[in-house]
């Protein structure tokens, strides 16, 4: 459960499920009658969806993204966020979901079939029913879905912490990613004091995002703010010409990465990155992530409250905030007719 969270500025760059008949998610909003396109109510308000490109981005708490033959797997994901892309404005929005926030996910059936079997739980397990593969993305795609209004989520990424060090290495081989820290990390590593900083390779980029126990208030909380330092770093990185991460060729790290990993110690496949994306749709999204401007040049993340009296940590999110970056980012609003 500590493995791996981040590879989402990675796959930001590299970053449509139909929206299916919803149910109720934990605050008891209704939205069965939501359909691409359809009016959808938000605060007594009436709204449409903007056009836009979505993506899911998972992280999975694994070595490997592996085939399951059950009705569940053992694969959480660790890290969520969803990735927007507003070619109108030539923008992107990135919202970030706390892995331990309790929603309504359902469970899935033998063979990946829905059973309109709700129950509420951690985010982090939406992935965990299915066989670790399609229907197991496609289940956390409809969970955030529902979170935020129908919201169409065109493509989804699972990636691992083998992932991470090898896109981050691949990206900036010879100067690494340089994180200035925003405050003292030094129970991480002595060099990590505020005001610091220092230049990332892989591993160490990993180790910093995924330290938890041993850091700030050891919950899921401290380690989203790491990642989005590291989130911002990247961009930025990412985005400076002089880095020259313009021509590298990004099609061929993606089917590198795609590719079934054959050991004869697995009876089924394995992956480092699952996802239903074309690798031409990864490099137009390296090209666009370059051009692009974040959204209030900010990572987002909804508000909530953390009860630690439970065996795990439960996160409840907010639900005025979650409706208003909703209505923010993805919703425009509109006259009550069809």
């Amino acid at each position: 459960m500590k493995k791996l969270h981040i590879f989402f500025l990675i796959l930001i760059a590299l970053v449509f499920v139909s929206v299916l008949t919803l149910g109720f998610i934990l605050d008891g909003r209704e939205k069965s009658n939501i359909i691409k396109n359809q009016i959808v109510e938000i605060k007594g308000e009436n709204y449409r969806q903007k056009t836009l490109t979505t993506f899911l981005l998972m992280g999975i708490d694994k070595d490997y993204i592996e085939q399951s033959i059950g009705i569940t797997n053992q694969q959480q994901c660790d890290f969520v966020a969803v990735v927007t892309f507003d070619y109108g404005n030539k923008e992107y929005s990135v919202l970030q979901f706390n892995r331990d926030s309790m929603v309504k996910v359902e469970r899935l059936n033998m063979g990946g079939l829905r059973s309109g079997d709700y129950q509420v739980m951690q985010l982090a397990l939406a992935h965990t029913y299915g066989s670790g593969l399609k229907d197991s993305c496609d289940n956390a795609s409809r969970c955030i879905s529902d979170l935020l209004y129908g919201l169409e989520i065109d493509y989804y990424i699972a990636f691992t912490m083998q992932s991470v060090r090898q896109v981050i290495d691949f990206v900036a081989s010879e100067t690494g990613i340089p994180v200035t820290f925003d405050q003292d990390y030094t129970t991480i590593d002595d060099e990590y004091s505020e005001g610091n900083t220092v230049y990332m390779d892989g591993e160490e980029a990993f180790r910093f995002i995924r330290a938890r126990q041993t850091v700030e208030d050891g919950t899921n909380i401290s380690r989203m703010h790491r990642q989005r330092l590291f989130m911002d770093t990247f961009l930025s990185y990412m985005k400076d010409d002089e880095n020259n991460t313009k021509d590298l060729n990004y099609v061929e790290l993606y089917k590198n990465l795609n590719e079934d990993i054959k050991e004869e110690s697995s009876e089924y496949p394995r992956y480092l990155i699952y996802s239903n994306c074309s690798a031409s749709v990864m490099s137009s999204l390296f090209r666009d992530i370059r051009v692009f401007n974040m959204k209030d040049n900010e990572i987002k993340t909804p508000a909530g409250e953390i009860d630690y009296t439970k065996k795990y940590v439960e996160f409840y999110i907010d639900n005025d905030s979650l409706d208003n970056l909703a209505i923010d980012l993805y919703f425009t609003k509109t006259k009550a007719t069809n």
